[in-house]
């Protein structure tokens, strides 16, 4: 009995880090993405600004 729960226990833990590690991959890759959205929105912004001279009244 003691070694089916050990083997249950490691079996849950792998899961467990697996989980893990794919959750940091997805919230890395999200992060990414978005800081790069960012950075062309800025780029592009900034060449409108440049061809296209905008004057934004706040």
């Amino acid at each position: 009995m003691l070694i089916i729960i050990n083997i249950t226990a490691v079996v849950f833990v792998n899961i467990a880090i697996i989980i893990i590690i794919i959750v940091v991959f997805v919230i890395i890759t999200i992060t990414i993405i978005i800081i790069i959205l960012v950075v062309v929105v800025v780029v592009v912004i900034i060449i409108i600004d440049n061809v296209v001279p905008i004057t934004v009244e706040a």
